[in-house]
């Protein structure tokens, strides 16, 4: 049964000496279902957000609307043409 969680989720970009960094506080959800923990909420913009959290990787996708969505796939330490990705999930449980 999923639990109510305050998400903070902080994502830093580094690209070409720089690093970006973006940081969001909403409501949403966590669950358990089979190997992978699932947490979601929904953006400003009313975009959906998943996250599902396996012992070596997390994918994420963000659906937009019937017609846009899209999916990325984390590993620790993860180099994608130039890019390093580095990011932390961390959950507040509500009661």
């Amino acid at each position: 049964m999923a639990k109510e969680v305050q998400v903070s989720l902080i994502t830093q970009v580094y690209q070409e000496g720089e690093v970006e960094t973006y940081q969001h506080e909403v409501p949403g959800l966590l669950d358990v279902i089979s190997d992978s923990q699932i947490l979601s909420y929904t953006e400003e913009s009313g975009a959906e957000v998943e996250f599902r959290i396996f012992s070596t990787y997390v994918k994420m996708t963000r659906t937009a609307d019937d017609q846009n969505s899209s999916s990325l796939h984390f590993e620790p330490n993860q180099t994608h043409n130039g890019r390093f990705f580095s990011s932390r999930i961390s959950t507040r449980f509500d009661g």
